[in-house]
This record gives structure tokens, sequence and C-alpha cells, in this order.
């Protein structure tokens, strides 16, 4: 079997160095299955037709655009919780959005020119997170990569975070072990029934893969709450 990218350049040794490491912090501090997170990113290309399929003759394609969303999911060890979706646009007040923010629709959005996570987004997110569980009296333990953009406030009070060596995350963080990759394939199963369902009102064949960002933030949630603990 060929390995390829952060897979491929790390030793066996030095991953169940990481993998005892972290089981000695949850043994130190006494944590619970359920009390322990990991977090992770990725960006979602929201508007991506097929590029491939099954026909008896030559047809044209639909050329994907390159809308982006980034986003963060959580979930814990025991698979007992997932936390709702950080999400980062490019734009505050998207066209689809209506003048209404990405809170009065229901999400926790926010933005940046290059949809992509900062440490003052992460930071923001982070400390609503540690108060809110403060509130439920709830101590926990955040696994998380060495993304640079993970600066950890120094004011939290009930999240200990601990970062992952570099080049390990693709064998000991559980949201690269196919939890991302689950849900972005769920997701385009449902973008793709969306585009046939249009595709059977009579919609031009070629917008039937147009989908707005709010469509998609939609789509997404839907996904992510319908991943489920066989999953995770």
């Amino acid at each position: 079997m060929k390995q390829h990218g952060k897979a491929a350049s790390v030793a066996s040794e030095t991953v169940r160095k990481e993998q005892l490491h972290i089981q000695e912090l949850i043994k130190k501090y006494g944590y619970k299955l359920h009390d322990i997170l990991n977090a992770n990113e990725t960006s979602l290309f929201y508007v991506m037709p097929p590029d491939c399929g099954l026909s008896n003759k030559l047809t044209t394609g639909v050329k994907g655009k390159k809308h982006q969303l980034t986003y963060l999911f959580v979930t814990n060890a025991d698979v007992s919780k997932k936390l709702a979706l950080l999400i980062i646009g490019k734009a505050q007040k998207p066209c689809a959005f209506k003048n209404k923010t990405g809170t009065q629709l229901g999400f926790y959005y926010r933005n940046i020119t290059k949809a992509w996570m900062t440490s003052i987004i992460y930071q923001e997110w982070l400390l609503d997170w540690d108060r809110a569980l403060r509130n439920e009296g709830q101590k926990i333990l955040l696994l998380q990569d060495n993304f640079s953009g993970h600066i950890v406030p120094e004011t939290l009070i009930n999240i200990h975070v601990t970062n992952f060596e570099p080049n390990l995350t693709a064998h000991v963080q559980p949201n690269d072990q196919g939890i991302i990759h689950c849900f972005k394939a769920n997701y385009h199963a449902k973008y793709i029934h969306h585009a046939i369902d249009l595709y059977k009102a009579s919609i031009t064949p070629s917008k039937i893969f147009n989908i707005d960002q709010l469509e998609a933030m939609q789509l997404a949630e839907d996904t992510w709450n319908k991943v489920d603990t066989t999953t995770i």
C-alpha cells in the first residue's frame, strides 16, 4: 500500500509515542470519554458538479465554481456529542442571506476575505465555548492539530487544549480518520440529489447545479446532523 502526504512522512514509533502521550494526559487529569473532544477544520467547495458519469454518447460538462466555505468540526470520544458547526465564509451578509446575519439565520458564522480560519476567529469561538462549558459545569480536553491559527487564549478555564505533534493528524486525529470524508461524501450526494430534483422540475440543465451560500449551509448542516455514531 502506497501512502501519500502526511501519512507517509511519519514513522510508526513516532505515532505510538504520540498516542501514549495522549493516554498519559487523559489518565493524569482523569478525563472521561465524553469530556475528550477533537476539533479539525476543512474547506468545502460547495458548488461541485460531477466530472464523470455514465453515458452512451459524448456530452458536455458543467464547469464548477470555486465557492468556498470553511467548516470546523468538533466531536467527543464516546460519540455522544457533536458541536454545532463553525462556518467561515467571505462575505458578512451574502446576497442569499437577504440582509440577515448568520446568527439570525441560526448559524455560528464568521467571515474573512479568504474564508479560512484565523487566530482571531478561533479564539473568539473557543472563548464562547468556554463560557458555555462554565455554565454547564463541564471541563474538557480538546485535542487539535498544530495549525498556526490555533492560538489558545490564556483565559480559558474549562477547556484544556493539547496540540498533536506536526504531521501526525492523519494518524491520531479522529476527524481525519474518515469523519470529514464521510461528511463531504454525504454532502455531495445530497447536492447531486438536489440537482436531480431541479432537472425533474424542468430547470435548464446548465443551471441545475447552481446553489447559493445559504442553501449550501443548510444542506451542510443537515448532512452533519445525519453523520451518525457509527461513522464517528
